[in-house]
């Protein structure tokens, strides 16, 4: 790998461990309401139980802990898939198509984000993606100069 295909997937890890401990700061604060709406609001949140059958009667705010907890693994989990790909030193092609996926799925986010949640959460899922797709697009254009080369030899 070039320097600067390390440096923007040093960078991508980096951007994807950091939002994974904003992220988790919101663990540690609760919620004050404002007002008394927002206040009878919380109360049903965190309160009311939806009978889901099969015994399963989880308020909304613990389904919403479980996709925030799910949201920062994810985070955690591309950012040491990253590291391990560096420490490693892993094959062009695997490092690409990784980087692919990551693009993809990182992208996917960004776009459900930017549609329904607010700025920070933006931001720091656009700097995932834009990273991410920086990343695999250096190792395309990489990969593509060496398969040029390669045919001019041939």
């Amino acid at each position: 790998m070039t320097r600067t295909q390390k440096l923007w997937l040093t960078v991508a890890t980096i951007f994807q461990l950091l939002t994974a401990a904003i992220h988790s700061l919101s663990y540690f604060f609760d919620t004050i309401p404002a007002n008394e709406t927002e206040k009878q609001f919380l109360d049903l949140f965190n309160n009311y139980r939806t009978d889901m059958g099969a015994g399963f009667q989880p308020s909304s705010a613990e389904m919403f802990l479980c996709f925030s907890i799910s949201f920062t693994l994810l985070f955690v989990f591309g950012g040491l898939v990253n590291i391990t790909l560096l420490k490693s030193q892993a094959a062009l092609s695997l490092v690409k198509t990784i980087f692919g996926i990551q693009t993809f799925i990182y992208g996917v986010i960004f776009i459900a984000t930017a549609l329904l949640t607010f700025l920070p959460p933006i931001i720091c899922t656009g700097l995932i993606f834009a990273s991410c797709l920086m990343t695999f697009l250096y190792l395309t254009k990489k990969e593509n100069k060496l398969a040029l080369y390669a045919q001019k030899i041939r």
